[in-house]
C-alpha cells in the first residue's frame, strides 16, 4: 500500500517543552502531518515565538523548569488582540486541581503524558476545524448584526440602533435625574447636489458629513455624560440625508446649543467632491427629555418638528422644540391630506403676473402662478403647499392642469381680440423626469388651440442639470415645436456658462433676491449687472423678477434689462383682473394710435 500523504494545511503549531528529544519528536510528527511547526524550550522563547508567529494553536508542557507553565499560559492568552488561539496543556499530573487550574488560566484542553503524537495531530486538526467553524458562524452573525444595525455607507448606527441608544439614554436619565437631548439634522439642498453632481458625489458628501458629525460629538464630551452605549456611538444616519444625535446633558440645555453650533461650524467647511468644491449646511431640530417628551417616538417626532421649523426660518440653523411647532406639523399633515382631493374639488386657480417691456412700457407677457383656496384652510401660500406636492408627486397631475388651464385662458384672451402675449408656465423637476412631457405639451396645445410660439416653459437651474443628455434631447424636441425656454431664478443654483451654451434657451430671469438688494447692496448690483451683460452676449432676453421701486427700475434700465416683473407694475392678478388690465391697455394704445 502506498503511504497516505498528509493533509495540507497552513496552520501553525507552537510546541513548548523543555525536553529537546520530546520537542524534536513532536516537531517531526506534526510536520509530517502537514503543520507548520515552531518550538520553544522555555517561557522566554515561547513568548518570543508567540509574538513573532501568532500561532493557530499552542501545545504547552506543564513541567517547564524555569517558568510557571500556568502563568505562561495566562500571559500567552493576553498577547494578541485577536481571538485567543487554543492551548493544549501537556501534563503528567492527573490530579483534578492541576487540570482545573489549566482551564482557569485559559487552556482549551489537556493531554496526559506520555503523548501519542500521531493521535494528537488528528486531535489538533479537529480542534482547529471546530474553531474555524465557530469563528465563521460568529463572523456571519456579526455581519448580519452590522447590516441590521449599521448604515452601510457611513458606518454610523442606523435608525433602529439609534432608537435603542435613545431608549437606553432615557432609562439612565430617568434613574439619574438627567436630561436627554435628541438632535434631528437634515442637510439643506442635498438633493440639488445629488442631482447635479451625481449619486456617487452625494454618497461621498454623506460620508464626510458623518465623519464631521462624529468629530463634533467627540469634541463635545465635556458637556455630556459621555457615551450612551457600550460602543460609544451617539450619532446615527437616520436615512437619506438625515442624521441624529443623542446627548445626555450634564448641566443646562444651553450645552446642547453649543453642540449644535459646533456641528454647524464643522459642516461649514468646504467639501471637495471630485474637482468640484461644494458647501453644505444643515437644519437641526432639538427636543429634550423630559421637557418635550418621555418616549423615543415623542422625542423624535418633536425634534423632527423643530427641524422643519429651522428650515422654515431660513435653513442653516438650529431650533429647540416648542409646543407651537406641533401646530405647524399638524397643518402640514392636514394640507397633504387635503391636497389629494384639491384638484378633484376644483380648489386650484391661476393668477397671472404681467411682464413689462423696458422700451415700450407695455405688457408683452405673463407668468401663470398656481393658487390654492381650501374651504377649511382658506387661502394657502404656495410657499407652504408647493413643496408638499413636489415631494408626494402630485405636482405632475397638477402641472398638467396648470398648463392646460393657462393655455386655454391665454387663447381666450387672443380670441377676444387682445394682443398675443407670451405665456410663461413653470415646469417642476418631477414633470421633466416623465417621458410623456413632450406628448402632454403637444396634446395641450392641440386641445386648447394655443400656438406654441407664444408658450414659454420656465425651468430652474437645478432642474436643467439633471440627466443632462436626456434633458437636452427633451428640450430640443420642445424647441422644435416652436416653444421657447427660460431659466427661472437664475443665479441661485449652479450657474454655468456651459449649460447656457448647451441648452436651447431664450431667456434668463434674474432672481428677486438680487433685485431686492438694489441699490443698497454693491454685490447684488454687480451680480445683476454681470448677469445682464453675460445674457446679452449669448443673445438671451433678460427679465428681472421682484421689481418693487423706482430705484431698482432705474438701475435695471441703465444696465439694459429687457423686461420687468414685480409689484412696482402689477401684483399677480386673477383672470378677471388681468382682463380688465388688458382692456385698459387696449384703450390706451387705441388712443395713442388715433392721436398719431
Amino acid at each position: 500500500m502506498s503511504k497516505q500523504m498528509p493533509e495540507k494545511t497552513s496552520s501553525t503549531v507552537l510546541v513548548v517543552d523543555h525536553d529537546p528529544k520530546a520537542l524534536a519528536h513532536a516537531r517531526q510528527v506534526l510536520a509530517d502531518a502537514g503543520f507548520v511547526v515552531a518550538g520553544a524550550e522555555d517561557g522566554a522563547q515561547a513568548l518570543e515565538r508567540f509574538e513573532q508567529l501568532v500561532p493557530d494553536i499552542v501545545l504547552l508542557s506543564v513541567d517547564l523548569p524555569k517558568s510557571n507553565a500556568f502563568e505562561l499560559c495566562s500571559r500567552l492568552s493576553h498577547i494578541t488582540s485577536e481571538a485567543n488561539p487554543p492551548a493544549l496543556v501537556l501534563t503528567g499530573l492527573e490530579d483534578e486541581a492541576s487540570i482545573n487550574r489549566a482551564f482557569e488560566v485559559g487552556a482549551t484542553d489537556f493531554v496526559v503524558k506520555p503523548v501519542n503524537w500521531p493521535i494528537i495531530s488528528h486531535r489538533i486538526r479537529h480542534i482547529l476545524r471546530a474553531r474555524k467553524a465557530f469563528h465563521d458562524i460568529r463572523a456571519a452573525e456579526e455581519k448580519v448584526r452590522h447590516l441590521a444595525y449599521f448604515d452601510g455607507l457611513t458606518g454610523l448606527p442606523n435608525r433602529e440602533l439609534f432608537k435603542e441608544h435613545l431608549a437606553q439614554a432615557i432609562t439612565i436619565a430617568r434613574r439619574q435625574g438627567w436630561r436627554v437631548a435628541a438632535l434631528f439634522m437634515d442637510l439643506d439642498e442635498f438633493k440639488r447636489i445629488n442631482d447635479i453632481l451625481g449619486h456617487s458625489a452625494g454618497d461621498q458628501l454623506l460620508v464626510t458629513v458623518g465623519k464631521r458629525l462624529l468629530q463634533s460629538i467627540r469634541e463635545s464630551d465635556r458637556v455630556t455624560h459621555g457615551a450612551i452605549s457600550s460602543d460609544g456611538h451617539q450619532a446615527a444616519r437616520f436615512g437619506g440625508d438625515e442624521f441624529t444625535v443623542v446627548l445626555a446633558i450634564a448641566h443646562e440645555a444651553d450645552d446642547v446649543a453649543k453642540v449644535a453650533q459646533r456641528i454647524k461650524n464643522a459642516l461649514a467647511l468646504p467639501v471637495l467632491l471630485g474637482e468640484q468644491e461644494v458647501f453644505v449646511t444643515a437644519s437641526i431640530g432639538i427636543a429634550l427629555y423630559p421637557d418635550d417628551g418621555e418616549t423615543v417616538d415623542t422625542l423624535l417626532k418633536n425634534a423632527d418638528a423643530a427641524m422643519y421649523e429651522a428650515k422654515r426660518a431660513g435653513k442653516n440653523r438650529y431650533r429647540f422644540y416648542t409646543q407651537s411647532m406641533n401646530a405647524h406639523a399638524l397643518r402640514r399633515l392636514t394640507m397633504e391630506s387635503k391636497l389629494h382631493k384639491a384638484l378633484e374639488n376644483d380648489e386650484f386657480w391661476l393668477s397671472y403676473q404681467p411682464q413689462i417691456d423696458a422700451k415700450s412700457g407695455e405688457i408683452v407677457g405673463m407668468e401663470a402662478l398656481l393658487r390654492w383656496d381650501n374651504p377649511e384652510l382658506g387661502t394657502v401660500s404656495p410657499f407652504e403647499f408647493i413643496s408638499i406636492v413636489e415631494n408626494n408627486g402630485l405636482i405632475v397631475e397638477i402641472g398638467e392642469w396648470v398648463l392646460k388651464t393657462a393655455c386655454a385662458q391665454a387663447q381666450a384672451w387672443q380670441n377676444a381680440g387682445f394682443p398675443r402675449l407670451r405665456l410663461g408656465v413653470n415646469l417642476s423637476p418631477r414633470q421633466l423626469q416623465k417621458n410623456r412631457l413632450v406628448s402632454m405639451v403637444k396634446e395641450t396645445l392641440r386641445s386648447t388651440g394655443f400656438s406654441a410660439q407664444y408658450l414659454e416653459l420656465e425651468l430652474t437651474e437645478n432642474l436643467l442639470m439633471r440627466h443632462l443628455d436626456e434633458t437636452i434631447e427633451m428640450l430640443d424636441m420642445l424647441c422644435d415645436m416652436g416653444i421657447t425656454l427660460s431659466v427661472d431664478d437664475f443665479g441661485t443654483g449652479y450657474s454655468s456658462l456651459n449649460y447656457l451654451k448647451r441648452f436651447p434657451l431664450t431667456t434668463l430671469k434674474i432672481d428677486r433676491s438680487f433685485v431686492n438688494g438694489i441699490p443698497g447692496d454693491a454685490d447684488d448690483m454687480a451680480i445683476t449687472k454681470a448677469i445682464i451683460a453675460m445674457a446679452h452676449s449669448l443673445k438671451l432676453r433678460v427679465i428681472a423678477e421682484g421689481v418693487e421701486d423706482e430705484q431698482q427700475l432705474a438701475y435695471l434700465c441703465e444696465q439694459g434689462c429687457d423686461e420687468f416683473q414685480g409689484f412696482f407694475f402689477y401684483k399677480p392678478l386673477s383672470a378677471q383682473e388681468f382682463t380688465h388690465v388688458l382692456e385698459r391697455q387696449k384703450l390706451i394704445l387705441g388712443s395713442r394710435q388715433r392721436k398719431k
